[in-house]
């Protein structure tokens, strides 16, 4: 998410709607794209941002990525967050739907992380070449998977270009989720009780859903995709979709 406004020098890919220009612009503070000295302009990181092909936080992730040699990782994740389609689908016919689930566990190895299951879904079809008949075999789409390539490697030309260095060092999960922390200074939620999280700022609150592979033990964490969901009543539910936990130091 970006931001402009017509008396406002600043452009971003993505401009909001004018409704949203004060919380795009907070947002863009905290990620370090304003100049501090005049913030109509963007700093220096901010006009990296606004020549990436993603939303700010993505290119905040990238960049930090980039700095702790997790850059194409990064980018990987960044991809999988802004494609329309789904990478890990469940199969129509009902006496499918377990061996999709048995096959979806083998890229549910992390609790650090629910976007790291993408991840490693997108690492493992990699290794076996973006082969359509293991994307098949697994209940991936084979279709996300093309965009999300293409996506990742335009992603990487492109901080290549600013002279960041996106290539992987075998990081650890860990440095990961301090990356991906920088992307997202104002998601940081605190647990309330049971299976309920408070935003930092006591602002909002949500529930971790059900299928996250992040443990309710966490008393922080990330929200990386907050939705609200309809209920029965005719309500609606504020679910964290995406979660990853809080490393020590990394916010």
């Amino acid at each position: 998410m970006g931001y402009s406004r017509e008396d406002d020098p600043i452009r971003l890919m993505d401009a909001p709607e004018k409704q949203n220009w004060q919380t795009a612009k907070n947002q863009l503070r905290l990620l370090g794209a304003l100049d501090v000295s005049d913030e109509t302009k963007l700093s220096a990181l901010g006009e990296v941002f606004a020549e990436m092909s993603c939303d700010p936080r993505d290119a905040a992730m990238i960049i930090k990525g980039c700095e702790l040699g997790c850059g194409e990782e990064m980018a990987i994740i960044a991809a999988i967050r802004n494609s329309t389609r789904r990478l890990l689908y469940m199969p129509f016919h009902p006496e499918e739907v377990a061996d999709a689930v048995a096959r979806h566990a083998a890229f549910r190895t992390s609790k650090a992380s629910d976007l790291f299951v993408t991840l490693a879904a997108y690492r493992a079809a990699e290794q076996n070449k973006f082969s359509g008949s293991w994307s098949r075999e697994n209940y991936v789409s084979y279709m996300a998977l093309r965009d999300m390539r293409k996506n990742t490697e335009q992603l990487i030309e492109q901080v290549r270009r600013f002279g960041f260095n996106p290539k992987s060092q075998k990081v650890d999960e860990k440095v990961m989720c301090k990356a991906i922390a920088a992307g997202f200074p104002d998601r940081i939620y605190k647990k309330s009780g049971g299976d309920r999280y408070t935003s930092a700022d006591g602002d909002d609150w949500a529930i971790l859903g059900n299928e996250s592979v992040v443990s309710l033990e966490n008393e922080v964490l990330i929200a990386n995709e907050r939705v609200n969901i309809q209920t029965k009543r005719g309500g609606t539910l504020p679910i964290i979709r995406n979660a990853t936990i809080v490393i020590k130091g990394a916010t």
